[in-house]
């Protein structure tokens, strides 16, 4: 059965055309760490934040763009609603097993 973020990202509306930013090796914060998560699974799936922001129900995607880059908490709510999107379960998107190069 395919994830949501797969439904979404048939339509060319919705995928990026640009890469993955790099990334440094530093330590991040809890936060940022996770809204990394979060970038690197849209971006897996090739979706805009602007997609993911109308799957989730906000108006714009700054809400995104804020969560991924680790200025804002994503509520609870959120958080299952984006696992719940990409196919992995609350406890590994919140937890360091989450090895996206495996899947």
């Amino acid at each position: 059965m395919a994830t949501r973020a797969e439904e979404l990202a048939k339509d060319p509306m919705n995928r990026i055309v640009f890469g993955r930013p790099a990334k440094d090796e530093e330590v991040k914060a809890g936060d940022q760490i996770l809204g990394e998560k979060l970038q690197e699974l849209r971006l897996k799936y090739g979706l805009t934040q602007p997609a993911v922001a109308r799957e989730l129900g906000y108006r714009g995607y700054t809400s995104i763009a804020n969560i991924e880059s680790g200025y804002a908490k994503p509520t609870v709510d959120a958080l299952v609603n984006l696992a719940n999107l990409y196919g992995v379960s609350l406890d590994d998107l919140l937890s360091h097993r989450l090895n996206l190069d495996d899947e």
